[in-house]
């Protein structure tokens, strides 16, 4: 299996009352994941609100997170840019040094052409020697990542290891599965699709309500590894509504909501985002309760 097989915890970013960052906070939802058999890590994705932090604040997050995990499990960092420079400077200025991998998400804005993307992802790829995990979300980046602009990456960065796949089209999904070698792992970035995707042949997931449940959402990923569908059924259905609840405000509102539901750590957002409405609050806490979903 590949490092990045499995389940992978999108990690929010804690915040206290004032919206500084809370590292006591993140060093206990790593160790959380840690020692709930979490595969891998990624820090600073979109779920982790890396958009609204500044370069200083990243770069604290990003080494102290290495701190807390202590080398006890794969590390990968999002890093994202709509600026090709941009993040080609980041990388040179070594701020993801001690990282497995990078994972980085098409421009968004920009709405480039395949072209445009390809070079992009091939640019850093060349600056970054260590593993790269590419990052479809049209919905948020109004890109599309197709299968030939992939495939052509792959061809000629043999550290382009893996996609996350957050499009919510299984047809692209299959497409993907169906046309790109089988060592190149295609990963569920949707955690309501992670059981279909599983089915038609994707190695793992990328999850957000994962760091509330990582026993459950672990067991079920692991099940549906080793083809044992019905059983993996009963935990998708299990964790559903709560699913259902971590995204209905929006991510990662709902998320930091469950995971201050479960005292892992506050439920502070930074503007734009909102914190969670008082009736979502209380939805959250009746489905954790009625459910038996409590750690």
């Amino acid at each position: 299996m590949s490092k990045y097989n499995g389940l992978g915890v999108a990690l929010v970013t804690p915040f206290k009352s004032d919206f500084s960052v809370d590292f006591e906070a993140l060093e206990k939802l790593i160790n959380f994941q840690i020692d709930n058999s979490v595969d891998f890590l990624v820090i600073l994705g979109s779920t982790g609100e890396a958009a609204t932090l500044n370069l200083e604040e990243r770069k604290e997050i990003l080494e102290k997170s290495l701190v807390f995990a202590k080398g006890r499990i794969p590390m990968v960092a999002g890093a994202s840019s709509n600026n090709t420079r941009a993040i080609l400077s980041e990388i040179k200025s070594n701020i993801y040094e001690g990282y497995d991998a990078l994972m980085t998400v098409c421009p968004w804005y920009n709405k480039p052409s395949q072209s445009g993307i390809y070079e992009h992802f091939n640019l850093i790829s060349k600056a970054w020697q260590n593993d790269i995990i590419l990052y479809n979300v049209p919905g948020r980046t109004s890109s599309n990542l197709e299968v030939n602009t992939v495939l052509k990456l792959i061809e000629n960065n043999a550290n382009i290891v893996a996609l996350k796949e957050a499009s919510g089209n299984v047809g692209q999904v299959d497409n993907f599965l169906n046309n790109l070698p089988e060592h190149f792992d295609i990963l569920s970035g949707d955690d309501p699709l992670t059981l279909p995707l599983m089915s038609i042949g994707a190695k793992g997931l990328i999850s957000v309500i994962g760091q509330a449940f990582p026993s459950q959402i672990g067991e079920m990923v692991r099940f549906c590894t080793n083809n044992e569908f019905s059983k993996a059924r009963n935990i998708h259905f299990a964790v559903k509504h709560i699913t259902d609840l971590a995204f209905k405000e929006g991510n990662p509102t709902g998320i930091k909501s469950i995971l201050n539901t479960l005292d892992l750590c506050e439920d502070f957002v930074r503007l734009p985002l909102m914190c969670a409405s008082t009736q979502l609050k209380n939805e959250i806490k009746i489905e954790i309760e009625e459910n038996n979903l409590l750690h």
